[in-house]
């Protein structure tokens, strides 16, 4: 916990001035990567200078840096590497089900937010996704299985507290909930990856 609030601190005081310097991130998968591991890259320089103080020497940063630099080379490491998965199920399920909670989620905030009616809320909802509503009311279940019955009350009470599910930076919240209703479309559509990008 020391080690936690230490890094914290550090990084906190440290602030933009480290991270000015770094390269920003292209929209490319490699460009990412790149952008990504530096910044890890300088976080477990952070570390490391202080891993003997607090105890820990085998940080799995640095088993993470190294991994994430080998994805650039079609390499996936044991840290990236997915589960197997049951011959039922689909490759992107963890998508599919955090999508699929941004459904159940958005009739909770049009409820709370909008004053909509249940039956509106439910409408509007199953237009974005395209989706029937008794289907999307039934996702809650594979939801909590696959992301956790944490995760799956929280995220809802929060869209009831007024936490709008979607991106509030496209504008108004139809935009927001139709780019949910399409990205879910999408991961639908999605075929599994043959190789790493």
């Amino acid at each position: 916990m020391a080690f936690d609030a230490a890094v914290n601190l550090a990084v906190d005081a440290l602030g933009s001035a480290r991270t000015q310097s770094l390269p920003p991130a292209t929209e490319e998968p490699e460009g990412i990567r790149r952008a990504l591991w530096l910044r890890l890259h300088r976080v477990s320089k952070l570390i490391d200078g202080r891993a003997g103080l607090f105890g820990r020497s085998d940080f799995p940063l640095l088993r993470v840096l190294e991994e994430l630099e080998n994805l650039s080379y079609g390499e996936v490491g044991e840290v990236f590497r997915a589960p197997p998965l049951k011959p039922s199920q689909r490759h992107n399920r963890g998508k599919l089900a955090k999508l699929r909670l941004k459904a159940l989620a958005w009739e909770k905030w049009l409820r709370s937010e909008q004053s909509l009616s249940a039956l509106h809320s439910h409408m509007a909802v199953a237009a974005a996704f395209k989706t029937d509503w008794d289907a999307i009311r039934k996702w809650r279940a594979s939801c909590v299985q696959i992301l956790g019955p944490s995760l799956v009350k929280w995220s809802l009470e929060q869209a009831a507290k007024g936490n709008q599910p979607g991106y509030a930076l496209l504008g108004d919240w139809k935009s927001a909930l139709e780019y949910d209703g399409e990205s879910y479309q999408q991961a639908l559509r999605d075929e599994p990856p043959t190789r790493i990008a």
